[in-house]
């Protein structure tokens, strides 16, 4: 099994260099019930987000779609590591919406147009980093719902994102 403290620490590697962005919200931004969740993330950095299990709680999936892309860029390594350090109840909302990108429904037009912005904009050691975490994740599962992963199971989120990211791990 995947140690969580080798992941989170490829990730800090990998994500180490990663610009901050000029701004979180489009200027034209008019998501008012988003607005306060944006601007919390003003002067935050991708580290403070993964150590903040209030925010994490508090996530809903559309915030990915209200911020800038480079905003979600620079915050992307910390909803991954928000993730690895909190209980997966804390983090439910950030693990879907991370999974949404990851491995985005035929349905779903955002999710398709965020997991071909990462795919190119990720370096082959980021998305290495990503690939390991999703094995985590996968892991994680399997030890919460062993239900799921029966041999006449249906495939998992965690599976197909799995299949999805394996070639870069």
């Amino acid at each position: 099994m995947k140690q969580a403290g080798g992941i989170y620490d490829e990730i800090v590697a990998a994500f180490q260099d990663v610009p901050r962005p000029d701004r979180c919200a489009e200027e034209d931004f008019v998501a008012y019930d988003e607005a306060e969740d944006l601007d919390y993330l003003v002067g935050k950095t991708w580290l403070d987000i993964a150590a903040d299990g209030t925010y994490l709680t508090r996530h809903c999936s559309d915030q990915f779609v209200y911020m800038t892309r480079e905003c979600l860029f620079y915050l992307f390594p910390g909803y991954l590591l928000g993730a690895v350090n909190h209980e997966p109840a804390l983090a439910k909302g950030v693990l879907n919406s991370l999974f949404r990108i990851l491995n985005p429904s035929e349905q779903g037009s955002w999710e398709k147009v965020l997991f071909q912005y990462f795919s190119e904009r990720l370096t082959p050691i980021q998305k290495k980093a990503v690939a390991h975490w999703i094995e985590l994740q996968l892991e994680r599962d399997k030890e919460l719902n062993p239900e799921l992963y029966d041999d006449n199971a249906r495939q998992t989120r965690y599976q197909a994102a799995f299949v999805k990211w394996q070639q870069w791990g």
